[in-house]
């Protein structure tokens, strides 16, 4: 939906390294924000609004008057997506008020029962978005030692020009037992093998066009993305805070910690070592956590009906 007000947004903060407390002279101000939707808006039957981002160079009605992120998320969205323990949406529900660029009284409402969205799911996508991040580390380091040197072909894999196979008989063919499939099986390997190295190429070239040049070039001094490594381990002591002390503390603890990351005073394989400890620990905190097993559904319910008839 284009035409939409700003008077809608009933809350908006800095988020980022502006308020992990990892700022620096060059970081980005980023924002995000939530909108409750007159009722006119979100009863009409054309009406799609959920999210607004990429804005681009957005002129804002607050310093610094730029940004390059800014994302606006309609209120039954957000509170969906909290409910579902999203790491970067969750947080918002933590931010302190000194970060606040714009505040309404049915945010304030929100926040104030903002334990109905925290469960021990929290263990699993902290965890989760942890791992995602680890994963994307060892295989941009992968590509830092090792680049791919050409683009994989068909004819390299022994391969006809044109596939045989379309991909979910393949899938199905790869699944079978050799004894059953022993007749495709040769074709099918040397396929899923192009496959893979194709897809990898094509990931690579797209990592390599857009890589920021200062990240790029740390990557080549010290052999890994440092950035993704200080969000893997802010991601997973955020987890934990949640775990034992049901809140997370804005900026973080250990921002002196994760500066010394960014900067590469940790080692690639102690970087390793810390998420690898973290992760073991958390499997104690799941059990000995106080969270609910899951979120209080009929009070989040109780709390939108609340917002959206003010």
């Amino acid at each position: 939906m284009e035409n939409w007000s700003e008077d809608w947004i009933i809350f908006e903060c800095l988020t980022g390294s502006q308020i992990y407390g990892t700022s620096t002279p060059e970081s980005d101000y980023d924002y995000r924000g939530v909108v409750s939707l007159p009722m006119v808006v979100r009863n009409h039957l054309f009406s799609n609004f959920e999210q607004k981002d990429k804005w681009g160079d957005q002129k804002l009605p607050y310093p610094p008057e730029r940004t390059e992120d800014r994302t606006i998320y309609e209120l039954k969205k957000f509170m969906k997506i909290c409910l579902d323990a999203n790491p970067s949406v969750l947080e918002l529900l933590f931010v302190p008020e000194k970060f606040w660029v714009k505040c309404k009284p049915s945010w304030l409402h929100l926040i104030a029962n903002k334990e109905i969205f925290l469960s021990k799911k929290v263990k699993f996508t902290f965890t989760g978005y942890a791992h995602s991040q680890l994963s994307r580390i060892k295989r941009h380091r992968g590509w830092l030692l090792n680049p791919p040197k050409t683009e994989p072909t068909r004819e390299g894999y022994g391969l006809p020009k044109n596939p045989t196979l379309p991909k979910e008989q393949l899938n199905a063919i790869l699944s079978l037992p050799f004894d059953l499939a022993q007749s495709f099986w040769p074709y099918a390997e040397k396929e899923r093998h192009y496959r893979e190295a194709k897809n990898n190429w094509d990931m690579y070239m797209e990592w390599f066009k857009h890589r920021n040049p200062e990240r790029a070039e740390m990557e080549r001094k010290f052999g890994f993305d440092l950035k993704h490594s200080a969000h893997l381990i802010r991601l997973m002591h955020e987890g934990e805070e949640l775990l034992t002390n049901h809140t997370i503390t804005l900026p973080r603890p250990e921002a002196g910690l994760l500066m010394d990351i960014k900067n590469g005073v940790y080692s690639y394989d102690s970087v390793l070592e810390m998420a690898e400890g973290m992760d073991r620990r958390f499997e104690e905190l799941y059990e000995t956590s106080t969270l609910p097993n899951g979120p209080n559904f009929v009070k989040a319910n109780e709390v939108y009906q609340d917002i959206i008839g003010s």
